[in-house]
C-alpha cells in the first residue's frame, strides 16, 4: 500500500488535454486539434508522481463549453460514486478548460453522514 494520498483525476478534456495540428497553434487547436486521455496528461506532469498515487477516470474529452449545466450533474454524479466505491481515495482534480470558471479543482472526497 503507497503511503502517497489516491488522489482520483477525472479527465475532462478542455485547454490542458488539447493539442494544436502543429507547434505554433495557439488559436485553432480546440477546433482541429485533438485531446490527450487523461493518462496522457498525468503522464506530462512527472512531478505528480512524487507527491500523489493518480487513479486517471476518463469522464469527456471535449471542450470546455461544451460541459454545461447536464455535464456537471453527471461530474458531481461521478465523483460522489468514486467516493462510495473507493472510500481510499484523498480527493479529486478535474483538470479542464480555460474558457470555464475554474482551472483545476482539489475537493476532499464527500463522505458518508453514518
Amino acid at each position: 500500500m503507497s503511503s502517497k494520498p489516491l488522489i482520483a483525476a477525472i479527465g475532462c478534456g478542455g485547454t490542458i488535454s488539447s493539442l494544436g495540428q502543429h507547434a505554433t497553434d495557439v488559436f485553432d487547436y480546440p477546433e482541429f486539434g485533438s485531446k490527450l486521455a487523461i493518462e496522457d496528461v498525468i503522464g506530462r506532469v512527472a512531478e505528480v508522481a512524487a507527491v500523489a498515487e493518480v487513479m486517471p477516470v476518463a469522464f469527456a474529452g471535449v471542450g470546455s463549453t461544451a460541459i454545461g449545466p447536464p455535464g456537471m450533474a453527471r461530474l458531481a454524479a461521478t465523483i460522489h460514486r468514486l467516493a462510495a466505491e473507493r472510500p481510499e481515495i484523498s480527493g479529486f482534480v478535474v483538470p479542464h478548460g480555460t474558457a470555464t470558471t475554474g482551472g483545476d479543482g482539489l475537493l476532499p472526497a464527500p463522505r458518508s453522514q453514518d
